[in-house]
């Protein structure tokens, strides 16, 4: 029985599943789209360990800094993960959730295995749409009608001015 043992063997070794991991964090950090295609499963397993290398790159220092590059040896990969991809999550202060897993209806050729894409979730765009609706829900809130009594007294001594 598999007690404790949590997570995909994906039909690998333990250390080739930890360069895939690697492979597959390291390819989103550095997609000039930051979106990834690769199997379903392979996109279930990683997200985790995306998710916390932003959680880890929203407090930069260089001790955290030093983590990621422990976890993906590529400098470009981490600069850009410290530089671009976690300062809006930290200015916004989401807390997690972090990327999407989208079902492709196109299966792989050859296996005919489920694909998907593996997305981090742009922080710009999506609180621009919170902030509008938020903006949106003051602003009525805002302008309660003023009661006639107030309105015409104003007005009267607005008259003898």
């Amino acid at each position: 029985m598999r007690h404790g043992k949590r997570g995909r063997k994906l039909g690998r070794t333990c250390s080739h599943r930890a360069a895939l991991r690697r492979n597959l964090m390291q390819g989103l950090f550095l997609s000039p789209d930051l979106r990834i295609c690769t199997t379903l499963a392979k996109a279930k397993e990683v997200k985790p360990h995306v998710e916390k290398m932003i959680t880890l790159a929203r407090n930069k220092t260089l001790h955290t800094y030093r983590r990621a590059l422990r976890l993906i040896p590529h400098e470009g990969a981490v600069a850009r993960l410290f530089g671009e991809i976690a300062p809006p999550f930290a200015r916004s202060g989401r807390p997690g959730g972090y990327t999407r897993i989208l079902k492709r209806a196109a299966r792989r050729l050859g296996d005919n295995g489920q694909t998907a894409f593996l997305e981090i979730i742009r922080e710009e765009a999506d609180s621009e749409k919170k902030r509008s609706r938020r903006f949106r829900l003051k602003r009525k809130t805002k302008e309660e009608p003023v009661p006639k009594e107030k309105s015409e007294a104003k007005t009267a001594d607005e008259n003898d001015e």
